[in-house]
C-alpha cells in the first residue's frame, strides 16, 4: 500500500481554516477523511444514531503480483453512548465488502463490531478514533479450461481508524 503525503497536508490545512466558533451543536453531516485511507459521511440520523457509509481505497503494487487501485464500499451503524459535551463515545456494527459480477472474481467481506469516539474541536471541525474485531471471508474462483478452482478463506483480524470530520 502506498500512503501519499499530501493527504495529512490537506488535513492540517482544511483544520486551520475551519471557522472558530463557540461550542455550539454541531452539523448533523460531516465529511470524514480517515487513516487507513478512506472517503466517508458521517450522517447522524438523530442525536443517538449515526450512519456513516464510505469508501476505502489502496493501492497494491511492487514486487511480482498484479498492481492496481482497490475500492471497497462499506457502512456502519453508530450508536452514541453518554456524550458530554464535545465528546461523543459510540459502539457499533461495521459492514464492507466487494465482489466481481459473474461468479469468477474475488468477494470479500467485513463484518464487525466497533467502538470509538468522536470529538468535536470546532463548530465545523472534530477527529474521531474507533478500534473493532473484523469477520473477514475472501473467497476467489478462477476458471480455465472450463474447470472453476474456488479458494474460500475466513479470518478474524483488529480493525481501527483515526479521522478529521469537516461538519457542515
Amino acid at each position: 500500500m502506498h500512503w501519499s503525503s499530501k493527504l495529512p497536508t490537506i488535513a492540517v490545512l482544511l483544520a486551520l481554516g475551519a471557522s472558530r466558533a463557540a461550542a455550539q451543536e454541531h452539523g448533523r453531516v460531516a465529511l470524514d477523511l480517515g487513516y487507513p485511507p478512506a472517503f466517508a459521511v458521517l450522517w447522524r440520523v438523530s442525536d443517538a444514531i449515526a450512519v456513516r457509509p464510505d469508501f476505502t481505497f489502496s493501492y497494491n503494487g511492487g514486487g511480482q503480483g498484479a498492481t492496481g487501485w482497490s475500492l471497497v464500499p462499506g457502512v456502519s451503524a453508530l450508536a452514541s453512548i453518554h456524550p458530554s459535551g464535545s465528546l461523543t463515545p459510540y459502539a457499533g456494527a461495521r459492514l464492507a465488502g466487494f465482489w466481481i459480477k459473474g461468479g469468477t472474481g474475488p468477494e470479500q467481506w467485513l463484518a464487525g463490531p466497533v467502538v470509538g469516539a468522536r470529538y468535536a474541536i470546532e463548530r465545523h471541525f472534530g477527529v474521531s478514533a474507533e478500534t473493532g474485531i473484523g469477520y473477514t471471508r475472501f473467497r476467489f474462483a478462477f476458471g480455465g479450461s472450463g474447470a472453476i478452482i474456488p479458494i474460500d478463506r475466513w479470518s478474524l483480524t483488529p480493525t481501527g481508524r483515526v479521522s478529521a470530520l469537516l461538519y457542515f
